[in-house]
């Protein structure tokens, strides 16, 4: 008797247990593929938002690096 059949573990438990974990490295393989640090970027970055104080009032900020 197999291991598996001992343990109560069926092959389609195993296929998709494998199937996940081939999409999720696939996936992290696509990600780090397709990341550019911001010293790649060309040009101009921006940024801008609202931050509220613990007082109530709301503050605009916004950034840029050229």
């Amino acid at each position: 008797m197999s291991r598996c059949r001992q343990l109560g573990i069926s092959g389609v438990w195993l296929l998709s247990m494998f199937a996940t974990a081939l999409a999720m490295l696939l996936g992290m393989l696509a990600l780090w593929l397709s990341f550019s640090s911001s010293a790649e970027l060309d040009g101009r970055y921006q940024s801008s938002g609202q931050v509220q104080l613990s007082n109530g009032k709301v503050l605009d900020i916004s950034h840029s690096l050229q």
